[in-house]
């Protein structure tokens, strides 16, 4: 049984390895329907909305997240575009850990459940659901900005200089 991590991290520096599984087919999230089999298939987008960890019991976590196309145009109906990801269990810590708003996700080994809040958040109709041992969620990190604070100051401020 090897153990499967069930959130990868992509980054440049990665090796040859930490790779989208080329199995996996692209559906859209546009697509995304309850009588679809998902097996194989993966789910591509940028994580908009990142909800709090919350501990269902002792090693048993919830962690709702927004996922959106990527590629949508902006005057694109976005009902459809964005879709509500709900993690169960250890998945759910490690997302929690390790990815942030912003960064883009594949989401694979899902199923699909008609979402409670479709009224209310005006989101996809239906939810990806991901726990269990086939659910895994591969993160690509655009590299950080450079941090203004850290590069070194070139010019002093006047009002900084005059205080000390």
């Amino acid at each position: 049984h090897l153990d499967v991590m069930p959130v990868c991290v992509l980054s440049e520096r990665a090796g040859p390895g930490a790779q989208v599984p080329t199995h996996l087919t692209r559906i859209p999230i546009s697509l995304i329907s309850t009588s679809t089999d998902y097996t194989n298939k993966m789910v591509k987008g940028k994580v908009v909305r990142k909800g709090p960890l919350v501990s269902l019991a002792a090693d048993n976590f919830i962690l709702k997240t927004v996922i959106q196309e990527e590629d949508s145009q902006p005057n694109a109906s976005s009902q459809n575009l964005s879709i509500n990801v709900v993690l169960f269990g250890a998945l759910a810590k490690d997302f929690n850990q390790a990815v942030n708003q912003g960064d883009v996700v594949v989401a694979s080994g899902f199923t699909v459940g008609k979402s409670p809040t479709v009224h209310k958040d005006k989101l996809h109709p239906c939810n990806l659901l991901l726990s269990g041992d086939d659910a895994c969620v591969y993160v690509s990190r655009l590299p950080p900005p450079p941090d203004p604070r850290s590069a070194p100051a070139t010019k002093r401020s006047p009002a900084l200089s005059a205080e000390v």
